[in-house]
């Protein structure tokens, strides 16, 4: 009895948090920036502060599908024809988004505030990324989602997402290793055993991109060839 009464709760207090949320949300709707009230509402009830949303791993878990189905939704609004006019123009704006975010952070930690080189660097990488959930729920509440300009912004914050998460894999291989070998004695194998997972993050990421190149080239005529075989 005691089981059913604490499931009870935990639904009860789920129900309230989402509904919380929805009245937060509502809220800050009135000013255009809905986005912000469910943040506001997550912060102050979750296990931070009030500690009062049940299962949080769970919705984290739960985040995290919806993240991902907003960026695979991002990535079906990019048509070819898309990437050919704006891919340039959305690399650059990446590269300047990634680099000069981290550059200013390394300036400021490390110049101004006196932190060592790996902690101004970690700050630095970690600014590097854009929330591509964030500018794709944007552009679709102003209606921009299907928009040149909204496909550029989605498109730059992809390309931005991957450079930062490249240059964090690199910064956490790079920083564990001098980390272990400050701790053992040096070996004739150790510089080998990092070169792979240094090189690991770059060589998935180019391996897919020819990948989606290759079944750019190969699917259209494979679903022409099907359809040849198997007509309606």
């Amino acid at each position: 009895m005691s089981q059913q009464s604490g499931e009870v709760d935990e639904v009860t207090k789920l129900s309230l948090f989402l509904f919380l949320l929805w009245v937060g949300s509502l809220v800050f709707g009135l000013l255009n920036v809905d986005l912000i009230g469910s943040i506001v509402m997550g912060t102050l009830l979750g296990p931070q502060l009030a500690s009062f949303v049940p299962e949080t791993k769970a919705l984290n878990l739960l985040g995290i599908m919806g993240l991902s189905m907003l960026v695979m939704e991002s990535g079906l609004n990019l048509s070819v024809d898309k990437l050919k006019r704006i891919g340039l123009k959305a690399c650059l704006l990446a590269v300047i988004g990634a680099v000069v975010p981290s550059v200013l952070c390394f300036v400021v930690m490390y110049g101004l505030l006196g932190y060592d080189v790996g902690s101004s660097v970690t700050s630095g990488v970690s600014l590097a990324a854009t929330s591509i959930g964030m500018a794709t729920h944007l552009l679709k509440h102003f209606n921009m989602f299907e928009s040149e300009l909204g496909s550029l912004i989605s498109m730059s914050a992809m390309v931005d997402d991957i450079i930062a998460l490249v240059s964090m894999v690199l910064l956490q291989v790079i920083v564990g290793d001098s980390s272990s070998s400050s701790s053992s004695s040096p070996s004739s194998s150790s510089s080998s055993s990092i070169v792979w997972p240094i090189l690991r993050p770059i060589v998935v990421s180019l391996g897919v991109m020819i990948l989606g190149a290759i079944l750019y080239v190969v699917m259209p005529r494979l679903f022409s060839l099907v359809s040849s075989r198997f007509p309606r």
